[in-house]
């Protein structure tokens, strides 16, 4: 009996040896396998990280395009409210150079009519005519003068 229960006992010990043996094997080979998969989950996340990364990039493009295309908007308006106004400003300073001659010409125009007006104007009518008179009495009066003395 002591035979068989040492026969057992090795037969046992040999199948646990065999046992620890495809075990380890197992292990082996579960680890290679979770090592594998790490591998490939870092790859995943450093792939996925470059993809984040260039559409980032993209949006930040996007976003300078956009407010690019807004500054090109607002400046192609700014330049065309400048060109408005520098036409209006044109328009005005025209406006100006024809009011100022008109202004120029009505002051020569007042001037001449102050000067008629001042000529005919009723004191300078009645001293002209006063004048006139005057000297036609003058006249008169030396010629009867002369009449009434002969000439002497």
């Amino acid at each position: 009996h002591k035979e068989n229960i040492a026969k057992m006992s090795n037969d046992l010990a040999n199948k646990l040896k065999l046992a620890q043996q495809k075990f380890g094997a197992k292990v082996e080979l579960w680890n290679d396998s979770v090592q594998g998969l790490e591998n490939q989950v870092s790859e995943t996340k450093h792939q996925l990280l470059l993809k984040v990364n260039a559409l980032s990039e993209n949006a930040m493009l996007r976003q300078e395009q956009v407010t690019r295309s807004v500054a090109e908007r607002s400046i192609a308006e700014s330049q065309s409210m400048y060109d408005a106004l520098l036409e209006e400003t044109e328009a005005m300073r025209s406006q100006l150079n024809a009011l100022e001659c008109k202004g120029e010409s009505a002051g020569k125009r007042s001037k001449v009519y102050s000067s008629l007006a001042e000529i005919f104007g009723p004191r300078r009518i009645q001293s002209f005519v006063l004048q006139n008179t005057v000297q036609a009495l003058e006249s008169m009066v030396q010629k009867y003068l002369d009449d009434l003395s002969d000439g002497t």
